[in-house]
């Protein structure tokens, strides 16, 4: 399979349009359509554009070597995401901690460590959620967060 195969299998994956794939990398439908069949050849500015807008390895591009798309920092956490079940929210969180200065973030676990240990020990007088809830609340307000 040379490149001009791999472009339009590539844009079958993203189940996208030849209007809709060279809009996005600033080729007219009739150049793509061009591409695609092997009438026209493949410039480094495009092989480039596909790479970037579209997440995609360029070395995949080229030689039909590796996975199609590249492994990003944000794509690897994405599937760690699906992996996981999570939501908007929960990724958010993820994110927004794993920003933090290493201090900051030892501070959060070591309080979160003491809000467990204290709902341990009372789980075994019936604890509510919401008298779990109030612990954690106490102990983050302790901690000045």
């Amino acid at each position: 399979m040379d490149i001009n195969e791999r472009i339009k299998e590539l844009r079958r994956a993203l189940s996208l349009t030849q209007i809709e794939f060279g809009n996005r990398v600033g080729i007219s439908q009739g150049h793509l359509t061009g591409i695609e069949n092997g009438k026209k050849s493949v410039t480094d500015k495009t092989i480039k554009v596909i790479s970037l807008e579209f997440g995609v390895s360029e070395e995949w591009l080229r030689t039909g070597e590796g996975d199609m798309f590249a492994q990003t920092d944000e794509t690897i956490f994405d599937r760690f995401v699906a992996e996981n079940g999570l939501d908007a929210l929960d990724a958010a969180i993820i994110r927004a901690f794993v920003k933090l200065p290493i201090a900051s973030r030892h501070a959060i676990v070591a309080a979160v460590r003491e809000m467990a240990k204290e709902c341990a020990a009372a789980s075994g007088s019936e604890m509510s959620r919401a008298d779990m809830e109030n612990i954690i609340e106490d102990k983050l307000a302790e901690k000045g967060m």
